[in-house]
């Protein structure tokens, strides 16, 4: 087979989800968790938001092709609730300590969406406490149009390590597939 003839197959293989791997939670859920590129390379583990999936924030976007062409190896995952993980329909499987655009994305089960935002809502631990802010660095990155921009600015003021990253002309739901966030994430592991 030639170079030109492997070319296609070697670009599929970036835009396409595999197999999940699932792996099971203490409650007995089952997440689906999926890896890309060479097990000796530094890793990179994404995580989608709400309502999403790892095929729809990281693969779809362009994350996954971009972080392997920069020597990364990318583990996702999809949260419960989300994409092929479990997605009890009760609101008590989703509270934050459980954790961490809808019907467009396939796999999504509208009841268990709805079930987490209950979570979260009986919870009340939606913002995290300062008091665990994390010591390693950290990238916050938000949209310039983006109603949480105030609050992430914030979070990264908290974190003694962060860099906050306002992404022009984006709001929540488009931010992840902005090539200056790309670009700006991947200098940041280079560092």
């Amino acid at each position: 087979m030639s170079s030109n003839e492997q070319a296609p197959t070697a670009l599929a293989g970036l835009t396409q989800l595999p197999d999940p791997q699932f792996i099971m939670v203490g409650d007995g859920l089952r997440i689906a968790t999926y890896s890309w590129g060479d097990e000796a390379d530094p890793v990179v583990v994404v995580v989608h938001g709400f309502a999403s999936s790892t095929k729809d924030n990281w693969v779809a976007t362009g994350w996954v092709r971009d972080l392997l062409r920069a020597g990364y190896r990318v583990i996702g995952l999809d949260q419960r609730g989300h994409g092929a993980s479990d997605k009890p329909h009760e609101p008590g499987a989703y509270s934050i300590r459980q954790l961490r655009l809808t019907e467009r994305v396939a796999g999504n089960d509208l009841r268990a969406l709805l079930a987490i935002a209950g979570g979260m809502r009986e919870s009340k631990t939606v913002d995290p406490d300062a008091r665990h802010a994390p010591q390693q660095p950290v990238l916050f990155a938000t949209g310039s149009l983006d109603a949480i921009i105030d609050g992430s600015r914030a979070l990264a003021a908290a974190t003694p390590q962060a860099r906050f990253l306002e992404i022009p002309d984006r709001h929540h739901f488009n931010a992840p597939g902005s090539r200056v966030f790309r670009q700006a994430a991947i200098e940041f592991l280079g560092e």
